[in-house]
């Protein structure tokens, strides 16, 4: 698939719509999976490190629990970490406890953020649709010779 694009009076010319379908079609997977790396990578590898931090509510790291153990927060099994997926076009968690972290449990469960909004995930985004429609812009320039 390719854009229609039209060389007129040294001007490219191309229909926005056009180019939203183009992004959907031929990034959107790119940046579903740039989202799920950005949550993954907010789950902790070892029990020292706090996790945390890849949404705005949790930026600098999630609650330190009260208790040592031998295992990172929220990662026991692995099964929560390995749960997030992505579904139409929306990064998911389908376990029955996930909302209870994700959210907190008033006087029970502290708020241990994974999928929420995120500020450095927009960045990612935002910079990394710069970078391929600059390197489309940069395609369309020399194949129009302009």
């Amino acid at each position: 698939m390719g854009l229609k694009i039209e060389k007129k009076d040294d001007i490219l010319v191309y229909d926005l719509p056009e180019v939203v379908k183009y992004v959907n079609d031929n990034m959107l997977g790119e940046i579903m999976e740039l989202a799920l790396n950005h949550y993954v990578s907010g789950f902790p590898t070892s029990n020292t490190e706090l996790g945390g931090g890849k949404t705005n509510i949790s930026q600098n790291g999630w609650l330190r629990r009260q208790e040592d153990y031998t295992h990172p927060a929220l990662v026991k099994s692995g099964h929560l970490k390995n749960s997030l997926r992505i579904e139409n076009d929306c990064i998911i968690s389908e376990t029955e406890y996930g909302e209870y972290h994700n959210d907190g449990v008033d006087g029970r469960l502290p708020q241990r953020e994974f999928l929420g909004e995120s500020d450095e995930l927009e960045d990612k985004i935002v910079k990394f649709l710069e970078d391929k429609l600059e390197a489309l812009i940069l395609k369309w320039h020399y194949k129009f010779d302009i």
